[in-house]
């Protein structure tokens, strides 16, 4: 039975490593190591529970900090036969295909293209073509780094501007795909018909 507590801590810190977010890192990090110090103090090892209480404080040093940090959100409006968004879609093109399968880009010069930065890093690209005063979802892919909801509130929510600018009120996105459903959902889209989102702006 105590073995099986040291499996489970062994089995979320490998875990927290292969997260690609750094603060889902540090969460489940948190959890493996504060199981870590209970196996510890039911063995009776001291260096156990002194190492991963180190540990824990250094998670929740850097998740208090991650919480109560003000980060800088930019957008800037891309041509969508610029270079600077072609250039996006060739660094990113397998993780983009791996997280949106069949996805593939002809600019359209009505096309609104959003670059969306953190702190002055590219965050997220976000590419929707309008159609009348609603607008169909073509992209709205997050690099690993950035995959915490951050750059796509600043969008729906802190940049609603840059979709009135361009006469859309409604924004269509279909997809079928688990993960991304779930970031629909989360940022403010809602299930219309089966796996067809929509927000009204």
């Amino acid at each position: 039975m105590i073995e099986l507590v040291g499996y489970a801590a062994s089995g979320l810190i490998v875990v927290s490593l292969m997260m690609t977010s750094v603060v889902r890192l540090r969460l489940i990090n948190l959890v493996g190591s504060s199981t870590f110090i209970v196996y510890g103090v039911l063995i009776e090892s001291i260096p156990i529970v002194l190492t991963n209480g180190v540990i824990v404080v250094i998670n929740v040093v850097f998740l208090y900090r991650a919480a109560t940090s003000v980060e800088a959100y930019s957008l800037a409006r891309l041509d969508p036969h610029g270079d600077v968004c072609a250039q996006f879609l060739a660094v990113h093109a397998d993780d983009i295909a791996a997280s949106f399968p069949g996805f593939s880009y002809a600019p359209d010069p009505g096309d609104l293209v959003c670059l969306i930065s953190r702190d002055l890093h590219p965050a997220s690209l976000f590419i929707a073509r309008p159609d009348g005063t609603g607008a169909s979802v073509l992209l709205d892919y997050a690099t690993p780094r950035y995959r915490d909801l951050g750059p796509g509130r600043h969008l729906f929510r802190d940049r609603r501007d840059v979709f009135s600018e361009a006469g859309i009120e409604l924004l269509v996105s279909h997809t079928s795909l688990p993960a991304h459903r779930s970031y629909l959902d989360k940022v403010g889209f809602t299930e219309t018909v089966s796996d067809t989102f929509e927000l009204a702006l």
